[in-house]
């Protein structure tokens, strides 16, 4: 089943609570989310879930700024699990 990464929560009558799953934050291993109050029809509430889902799987930071592919991959680099030492070479074939 696929993670939720967003969600909406009545607040009251015409105000709904929106929360964005972000992920960790790399340094901390705390989750980040994006919470907003939106005040109006909920479906004002959906699109402004919609809108930030669209932005955050494009890769816009808050600011609306993409990234290029040098600084995509340079922070996947930083992130990314390395494999030590033995892990790496226990699936080669030994030629000695």
């Amino acid at each position: 089943m696929a993670r939720k990464v967003g969600q909406i929560v009545s607040r009251g009558e015409r105000t709904w609570f929106v929360r964005i799953d972000l992920g960790r934050d790399c340094q901390t291993r705390k989750r980040k989310d994006h919470n907003r109050t939106i005040h109006g029809p909920m479906r004002e509430a959906e699109a402004y879930l919609s809108k930030r889902l669209r932005e955050r799987d494009l890769g816009r930071g808050r600011e609306g700024v993409r990234l290029t592919l040098n600084e995509y991959l340079d922070r996947w680099l930083n992130t990314a699990p390395q494999p030590s030492g033995d892990a790496l070479w226990s699936g080669m074939p030994c030629t000695a």
